[in-house]
Order: C-alpha cells, then structure tokens, then sequence
C-alpha cells in the first residue's frame, strides 16, 4: 500500500469509531461488528501496552481481541467520544493523535484524554494499532522527536 492508502485507510478506521458515542451497550448488542471485520485484519494485532491505566492485558490479537478491546474501553464512561486531531504518515506507518472523552456514569463533568495510536494497514485494512497515552513516546517509537 502506499501512504495514501494507509492514511485514507486509517482515517476511514478513525470516522468509523467516531460515527457515534461508544457504549457498553453498543458493544453488547452488536452494533460495532461491522467495523471489527471491515476494518480489521483477521490476525490485527493491538497493543495497550503504553496506554496509562489499562486495566487487562497488554495485547489483543485478532477480531475477538478488536472486540475485548473496544469492551473494556467502553466501561470507561456512560459514553465515550473520540475527536480525531491529527493523521500523519510516518515511514509505514501512520500516527494519529485523539482526544477521548469519558461521559461520567454520575452526570459530572467528562474527563478527557489526549492519546495516540500508531497504525499499520495493509490491503486497506488496519493491521496493528499501539495505542499510546504519552505522544512522545508514540513518536519516539516512529523515530521522530517528542513535541517542545
């Protein structure tokens, strides 16, 4: 693929996860499988292993692993929105930097999170995310120096 195809890859992922609020009960129910098997490779590895607080295992492997890994963020809040901010090419690979917002189960107010992932795509699908809640360390694991 070339970099265009793996940034319009990876920004389809990004509109795909963003089209609505994640839940718990969107999970449950089903409604997120399209974008498991359409925007997954069967064998996409992703890593939380640099992701602050995850509470599971470090690595989710394939479309079950997608699933488990979109389960467990959903139970960060009633509702989760994701702002995409920015998608850059890097090498073969593409850093994209978030922002999560986690809506209280109390009503309070949401807490959000800055966050990156490193993708990978190949034939148009994701093939491997490391998520990432310090950018420096997303970029220093691309080679590229952390932001002043």
């Amino acid at each position: 693929m070339t970099r265009e195809d793996s940034v319009r890859t990876v920004r389809a992922w990004w509109a795909d996860l963003t089209r609505a609020p994640l839940t718990s009960e969107r999970v449950a129910n089903g409604e997120l499988e399209g974008f498991v098997r359409e925007r997954h490779a069967p064998d996409v590895e992703w890593r939380m292993i640099d992701f602050a607080g995850w509470p599971e295992r470090p690595v989710y492997t394939g479309h079950d692993g997608v699933r488990r890994v979109l389960e467990v963020w959903s139970f960060f809040g009633s509702r989760l929105e994701f702002e995409l901010q920015m998608v850059d090419p890097v090498g073969d690979r593409v850093v994209a930097v978030a922002v999560q917002r986690a809506h209280r189960r109390d009503g309070g107010e949401p807490a959000q999170t800055r966050f990156a992932a490193v993708m990978s795509a190949d034939d148009g699908v994701v093939s491997r995310i490391a998520t990432y809640s310090d950018l420096g360390e997303a970029l220093a694991s691309v080679g590229l120096p952390a932001p002043r």
